[in-house]
């Protein structure tokens, strides 16, 4: 059964620093729009959180969303971790106190990532569900 949060996923989302106003659909009509990534630099963690994040998103939404390891060149993505793709798109954590944690959207790309401390590698699993508090 699939829960009544997608107007809310995407709301939350759109308030992201959406360039002029544009949307940005995770899923429509019980279709994905959008991949999870989850590039093998961003460590362990950050792959149990994709699982994670897959797991609710489906639920809230009745898609299926794909869980990737590279981010794609055209399609909507949230992209977990750091990374060079996260890099590339001028993404820094290192002002951050441990644990601490950024969400942000830049164009098609929402990027979740954190400072993760390699003993205790949580950010990304906070950053998931602090997702869904939107």
């Amino acid at each position: 059964m699939a829960l009544a949060r997608p107007v809310w996923l995407a709301a939350g989302v759109m308030m992201l620093g959406s360039p002029a106003g544009a949307e940005l659909v995770l899923a429509d009509g019980g279709r994905a729009g959008a991949v999870i990534v989850a590039p093998a630099e961003a460590g362990p963690v950050a792959a149990f959180a994709a699982g994670e994040l897959k797991h609710y998103l489906d639920r809230a939404t009745g898609a299926s969303f794909a869980v990737v390891g590279e981010l794609p060149e055209r399609r909507p993505a949230i992209l977990l971790g750091m990374s060079p793709a996260a890099a590339g798109m001028g993404l820094t954590v290192a002002e951050l106190k441990r644990d601490g944690f950024l969400l942000r959207r830049v164009g098609e790309v929402v990027l979740l990532a954190g400072r993760d401390d390699p003993a205790f590698d949580l950010p990304a699993w906070f950053e998931c569900f602090t997702f869904f508090r939107f």
